[in-house]
């Protein structure tokens, strides 16, 4: 279930204020209490390592040179 969440960490963004959505956070911890019977830190276990593996991603199309201070010399 934590990789299933992970895999949808945008739900747990804030939303705009038109939108009249629940809290995910909370309603996870209630969901995550009432089949597993424990509390689970939301941040730490989902969203924190979803975003970590995000931005690890990302890190392949950076580029090996540094253009910008090439640019600044």
């Amino acid at each position: 279930m934590i990789e299933e969440l992970q895999g949808a960490v945008d739900l747990f963004r804030p939303g705009f204020d038109e939108e009249t959505t629940g809290d995910l956070k909370i309603n996870t911890r209630i969901l995550w209490r009432e089949f597993f019977g424990h509390d689970i830190d939301v941040a730490e276990k989902i969203i924190r390592p979803a975003l970590l593996r995000r931005k690890e991603g990302y890190a392949q199309d950076n580029p090996a040179t540094d253009y910008k201070a090439e640019l600044g010399r």
